[in-house]
């Protein structure tokens, strides 16, 4: 568990604009400077745990800070998850207050604005932490041992084990196996690693947001799964069709990482670099300027492209 830290290079965050965006797993330089608040990478998540510094309403949702000024303000949906540990049971978003201890969850590969202070709007789940029980929010491996906290779970009859997506649908031990989880448990043993029978485990998993899927059910012109899903990610805006740059750079073969000191997205394959910057119709290619016929888009931190370069 490392205590997160702002970016060491304070002059450079200083000038970055909001639309510069990188990966959440990037984030974790180190500083003089402290936030208050703890962050831990998990298999494919990672979470940050503090008090709760501001929480605002708006139109769109909420605004959730953690730490202190310094600290990452998440953006919310209104029906967004919220856990809380002492019930056992998913909370609304009006429910959270100020001072009240948080972990909250995102993917690894979430796309985090660096401006200060950080910005994401891709969480997975809030958990509201309480002194009548414990949480672990971790990895476990294949024997179900999460070797951060040093904890093995002995899953049985009395344990509710459920996913946080697809309506909670119950699931059984071996579904917790090599997965992250928030895992909720009272007593547990004094060996190495401590043993206990958890009372709930909720395994984190990525879907589709209800849009997407309501739109791959009634869509029948697509003859498999595949090609539903390809058009779910070729069709979210009208025209022009703007498309993610992360799944068309992979798709493609493209390693994508970030430039902090051009506030770019890279994407390199052999001899080929391309630089992309949120907003800009002019990106590099290999060092030569070339303009798109649409802008780069940032939208809910996803950056995307209309242009087929790299087709």
């Amino acid at each position: 568990m490392n205590k997160r830290l702002m970016t060491s290079m304070m002059a450079i965050v200083m000038g970055m604009s909001i639309g510069s965006t990188v990966l959440a797993s990037e984030v974790q330089e180190s500083s003089q400077v402290a936030i208050e608040s703890v962050q831990e990478v998990l298999g494919g998540f990672m979470t940050e745990v503090g008090h709760v510094c501001t929480i605002t309403e708006d139109i769109n949702g909420y605004k959730l800070q953690v730490g202190n000024e310094d600290g990452t303000i998440f953006y919310l949906k209104k029906d967004a998850l919220v856990f809380d540990v002492a019930s056992g049971t998913f909370k609304k978003m009006s429910e959270i207050k100020k001072d009240m201890t948080v972990s909250v969850v995102y993917p690894k590969d979430a796309l985090m604005m660096l401006s200060l202070p950080a910005r994401c709007s891709d969480v997975s789940l809030v958990v509201l932490h309480s002194n009548e029980a414990n949480v672990s929010i971790g990895y476990f491996n294949d024997e179900l041992v999460n070797e951060k906290d040093r904890l093995q779970l002995n899953i049985n009859e009395s344990t509710v084990v459920k996913s946080i997506v697809h309506n909670q649908k119950s699931l059984k031990s071996e579904d917790v196996k090599n997965k992250d989880a928030v895992v909720v448990y009272e007593n547990t043993t004094r060996s190495i690693p401590a043993q206990t029978i958890p009372k709930l485990v909720l395994v984190l998993e990525k879907e589709l947001n209800q849009e997407e899927v309501t739109d791959i059910s009634q869509d029948n012109t697509a003859s498999t799964m595949e090609e539903k899903l390809h058009k779910v990610d070729t069709e979210v805006a009208d025209k022009p069709v703007y498309i993610g740059i992360r799944s068309l750079a992979e798709k493609n073969g493209f390693e994508i990482t970030w430039d902090s000191l051009k506030k770019a997205t890279i994407l390199t394959k052999d001899d080929v670099q391309i630089a992309l910057n949120a907003g800009e119709s002019k990106y590099f290619y290999n060092k030569q300027v070339r303009t798109l016929k649409y802008p780069v888009k940032l939208e809910e931190s996803c950056m995307k492209i209309a242009d087929p370069i790299l087709d």
